[in-house]
């Protein structure tokens, strides 16, 4: 992409896994330079895709879904962050 960079951060709670695929299939180099999956450490989700994907465990803690897009804010290297939540697409 041209300009600023921009980072999607998909925080992936314990029962988005069903909607994720159509989620990630909404997102190209031509939307952003980096995807940010924040997931439950108990998953055993592989992601592959054409955008470079940064996956992150994140262990349980009782709110895990704030948890969950905390850290993929934190791990976030864009100029512009972009929330999208797995039953959403771009």
């Amino acid at each position: 992409m041209n300009g600023q960079a921009v980072s999607v951060i998909i925080p992936c709670g314990p029962t988005a896994y069903a909607p994720l695929v159509r989620c990630l299939d909404s997102l190209d180099k031509t939307v952003c330079d980096e995807i940010v999956l924040a997931r439950f450490d108990a998953s055993h989700v592989s992601i592959k895709h054409e955008v470079p994907v940064k996956e992150i465990g994140v262990p349980y803690v009782p709110d895990i879904n704030r948890e969950l897009a905390r850290r993929a804010f934190e791990a976030a290297t864009g100029e512009w962050v972009f929330l999208l939540y797995p039953n959403e697409w771009f």
